[in-house]
């Protein structure tokens, strides 16, 4: 899945749910790095390509005007959600810690 794309679907942050390329929706912890946070907000629509992945962490970076834009995430606990799962975040607001 490295340098799949990730379609932001729903942003409460910590917590973001995605939509990759099959139609597969994924919700998520996001961390902001300290690029993250001195750029615009992540919203729906936005999308992220996947640089790594590994057993429930995803390290990701917008892509703005056709290019990355150097703002990387964390996505931490990245699981999938079933077809009938309804939007709500099970991410504690305090358990988000940023990098």
């Amino acid at each position: 899945m490295n340098d799949a794309h990730l379609t932001i679907i729903a942003v409460e942050l910590p917590g973001v749910m995605v939509e990759g390329m099959t139609g597969a929706r994924h919700c998520a912890r996001c961390v902001l790095t300290d690029e993250s946070k001195r750029a615009a907000p992540l919203q729906p629509g936005d999308v992220l390509l996947v640089r790594r992945l590994s057993a429930g962490l995803a390290v990701v970076e917008r892509i703005t005007a056709g290019g990355p834009d150097g703002c990387w995430y964390i996505l931490l606990e990245f699981h999938p959600l079933s077809p009938q799962a309804s939007w709500a975040l099970q991410v504690p607001a305090e358990e988000a810690e940023p990098l």
